[in-house]
């Protein structure tokens, strides 16, 4: 693989990474899922790395790539930001194409970090950020120029961070939002409220938003139809509840523009063609300072 105008960052794949790994890999008797936990835990090793370089709080514990109870269950490699969510860090090696993203990662993640592992030069090399979009339109294998900038990453973790802080504010529509919400973490409502906010023209967003609301939110709690209801009264119900979810969802994304201060009223991205179009420099880190894993 060769790029030339993509911000990168590499980190040296300690004997302490490859040991972690090692133990892993162990554990299994087929080699294909033993490789597979093993490439996984380097590429979790290294966007951890990554993380403390920048200052950015990792929780390992909640890590389902490294609980060995999980590992066997799905093909994995999840790194919990503190307080945020999970980020999946994919492995691809040097001779691959594309990102293999697995289908038991398009849900609960807050995006991914394609990180190529080179055990020649004993390098993980961190190459690019993809954002989470609709899970219906997820694909197994993403094309690498897809992947956005890593600082496109710092940007998204802000943007998130910042809207967890406002759904703690007393602002009515999101006090009117606390108390409609199912047991979803929060972090994973706000995830995609971004994804709507980012890949939706702004007179698009009401009406998705009010669809993604529906799916989380109780509208008939305290709500029981009689047998002698008509057809109509109950779907002039559901419209009503219908609307006042579209209202809903439209002041908390305008509150949400508010905030995060980038109008993309005139245009929408097309997850598709989340190509990068920088052209910084390549970051390489010699000797950052290892967090342990264990």
């Amino acid at each position: 693989m060769t790029y030339t105008s993509r911000s990168m960052f590499t980190v040296p794949l300690t004997s302490k990474a490859y040991k972690l790994a090692k133990s892993f890999q162990d554990q299994y008797e087929h080699p294909t899922k033993a490789r597979q936990v093993y490439l996984n835990t380097l590429a979790v090793y290294a966007v951890e790395t990554y993380c403390e370089c920048l200052g950015i709080e990792t929780d390992l514990e909640a890590c389902d790539s490294l609980n060995p109870v999980m590992q066997p269950l799905m093909n994995i490699a999840d790194l919990e930001i503190a307080g945020i969510g999970k980020i999946e860090c994919r492995p691809v090696l040097p001779e691959d194409e594309n990102c293999y993203i697995p289908v038991d990662t398009w849900e609960n993640r807050i995006g991914y970090v394609a990180v190529e592992i080179d055990e020649s030069s004993r390098e993980a090399t961190l190459l690019g950020f993809y954002p989470p979009i609709n899970a219906l339109e997820m694909m197994e294998h993403i094309s690498f120029d897809s992947f956005q900038p890593l600082e496109t990453l710092i940007d998204h973790l802000d943007r998130i961070e910042s809207a967890l802080f406002f759904f703690q504010s007393d602002e009515p529509v999101v006090v009117e939002v606390r108390k409609r919400l199912n047991d979803e973490p929060l972090s994973e409502i706000i995830t995609q409220l971004e994804r709507i906010y980012r890949t939706y023209k702004k007179y698009d967003r009401r009406y998705v938003g009010g669809e993604f609301l529906a799916s989380y939110l109780s509208t008939t709690k305290g709500v029981a139809f009689r047998g002698g209801t008509s057809v109509e009264d109950r779907e002039e119900f559901d419209n009503s509840q219908q609307r006042e979810l579209q209202d809903l969802a439209e002041e908390l994304l305008e509150k949400l523009d508010e905030i995060w201060g980038d109008d993309n009223s005139d245009e929408s991205v097309d997850s598709e063609s989340l190509t990068n179009e920088s052209s910084l420099e390549i970051l390489q880190l010699e000797q950052p300072a290892i967090v342990p894993i264990s």
